[in-house]
């Protein structure tokens, strides 16, 4: 049996996400921030072994914020998420290599 990956024990709203890339397995998480939310994303090696993390700060803990998604680009990881910070929602994306 895999072990268990204990992904975020603080805050954690959820909308989790996981993509493997070159042997990297990436996980995103939505977790609050006070009254604002940030996209923690995690990378761990195929064991399961902790390698680094990237927090994108600044996302909504709304309903109408979405499901932040990843996927594989290129080398790394293209991450996109619904800003709703305006009157028009709209997608931003950010590419992590």
């Amino acid at each position: 049996m895999a072990p268990i990956i204990l992904i975020d024990t603080e805050n954690t709203l959820g909308r989790v996400d996981l993509n493997i890339v070159n042997e990297t397995i990436w996980v995103s998480s939505l977790r609050t921030n006070g009254d604002d939310a940030e996209l923690l994303v995690n990378a761990y090696d195929l064991q399961g072994k902790f390698l680094e993390d990237y927090v994108l700060p600044g996302l909504s803990k709304k309903r109408s914020g979405g499901f932040p998604q990843i996927t594989e680009y290129g080398d790394g990881l293209l991450v996109s998420y619904t800003d709703v910070s305006k009157e028009v929602p709209f997608i931003r994306s950010y590419v992590m290599e």
